[in-house]
C-alpha cells in the first residue's frame, strides 16, 4: 500500500513539475519575469533588454546585456529635411504645395521643380518656422510654376551649403503634373543686368508667371508680384524693392481705376526716392498691362494720400 502511495506521489510530482515548466515556457507576465533565466530567454531586442532592467553599457550606440546575449541599440539616422507633401508618385496641382519639417542653416529651405527632362522649371526657397534651433520645424510653400513639357517631373527640397552652395540633405520626389487651365500674366521687377548702375529707378522689366484661368488676372498678378522674384528669376538679374511680408488687403477695378490696398508693411522703413519710384513702377506697370486700366491707385490700410512718398 505504501509503495502505491509513494508511486502515486512521485507521478503527481512529475506531472506538476512538467506542467509548471510548460507554464513557464509560455508565460510572460511579471510573476514569471522574477525568474532571471526566464527574463533572459524572453529578451530578444534592445528595447526589451532595457525594459527588463538588464545593464546598459554607455557606448555609442548603447549596448544592453541579458545573460550571455548582447543587444545593440538601433540608431535612426537623423534627417535634416523631411518632406510630407508631395509624396512620391503623387499627382500635384497648381499652384504646387510643398510641406514638411526641416532643421537647416538660418531655417532656409530651398526647393526646385524639375521637368521630365530634368530641366529646372522653378527654383526658390521658404523658411522653416523655427522656435528652437536644431529642432525640426515645419515649412510650407505654395508656388506657381511654368508649364511643364511633360506630365511627369521632380520636386527637390534641400539645404544650400554655407561653404560652397552645394545641395545638402537633398530629398528628390518624383511627381506627376495634373492638367490645369492657366493664364499667363507679366510681373514687373527691377533688373540689375538691364540697369547695372541703377540709373533708371522708375523703369522695371517683365517676367512671365502662370495663374489659374479662373482667377482675376489683375489681383493674381499683384499676388505674384508680392511673392518676389523666384530663384531662377534672381539669376537673371530680377529683384524687388517691395518689403517682404506685404499682403494685399483689397483690390478693386472700377471705371478704369485699379486700386490696390496693401498692409502697413508696404511702407516699413522705406528710404530714398529711388526705392519708392521702383516700388511704384513695379505695381503700376504690373497693372497697366491689362486692357482698360487708365489709372493705378496705391493705398495702405485704405489710405492713398501720402503713400510711397520719399
Amino acid at each position: 500500500m505504501k509503495r502505491i502511495v509513494l508511486l502515486g506521489g512521485s507521478l503527481l510530482l512529475l506531472f506538476l513539475a512538467g506542467a509548471f515548466a510548460l507554464y513557464l515556457s509560455a508565460c510572460e507576465d511579471d510573476w514569471c519575469m522574477h525568474f532571471e533565466w526566464q527574463k533572459v530567454r524572453m529578451t530578444n531586442n534592445f528595447e526589451d533588454c532595457v525594459a527588463r532592467g538588464f545593464p546598459v553599457m554607455e557606448s555609442y550606440p548603447r549596448q544592453c546585456r541579458a545573460g550571455d546575449k548582447t543587444f545593440v541599440e538601433e540608431i535612426e539616422e537623423r534627417k535634416n529635411i523631411v518632406v510630407t507633401k508631395p509624396l512620391p508618385g503623387e499627382e500635384v496641382g497648381f499652384p504646387l504645395l510643398i510641406e514638411g519639417k526641416a532643421s537647416t542653416f538660418e531655417s532656409t529651405v530651398n526647393f526646385r521643380i524639375r521637368d521630365a527632362d530634368n530641366s529646372i522649371l522653378l527654383e526658390h526657397f521658404t523658411t522653416a518656422e523655427t522656435e528652437v534651433l536644431g529642432e525640426l520645424a515645419p515649412f510650407h510653400a505654395e508656388v506657381s510654376y511654368p508649364e511643364p513639357k511633360g506630365s511627369s517631373g521632380f520636386v527637390e527640397v534641400f539645404e544650400a551649403s554655407a561653404e560652397d552652395g552645394s545641395d545638402v540633405s537633398l530629398v528628390r520626389i518624383p511627381v506627376f503634373f495634373r492638367p490645369v487651365n492657366t493664364q499667363e500674366v507679366r510681373i514687373y521687377f527691377s533688373n540689375s543686368r538691364e540697369d547695372p548702375e541703377t540709373l533708371h529707378c522708375d523703369v522695371t522689366y517683365p517676367t512671365p508667371r502662370r495663374i489659374k484661368s479662373e482667377e482675376d488676372p489683375m489681383r493674381g498678378a499683384i499676388l505674384e508680384l508680392l511673392e518676389g522674384p523666384m530663384g531662377s528669376e534672381q539669376q537673371q538679374g530680377f529683384f524687388t524693392s517691395i518689403n517682404p511680408g506685404v499682403t494685399l488687403l483689397d483690390f478693386t477695378f472700377v471705371d478704369g481705376v485699379a486700386t490696390a490696398n496693401f498692409s502697413t508693411q508696404m511702407q516699413f522703413e522705406l528710404g530714398g526716392s529711388c526705392r519708392v519710384s521702383a516700388i511704384r513702377s513695379q505695381i503700376t506697370e504690373t497693372l497697366k498691362q491689362f486692357p482698360g486700366v487708365t489709372e493705378v491707385v496705391i493705398a495702405v490700410e485704405g489710405e492713398s494720400e501720402g503713400v510711397l512718398q520719399p
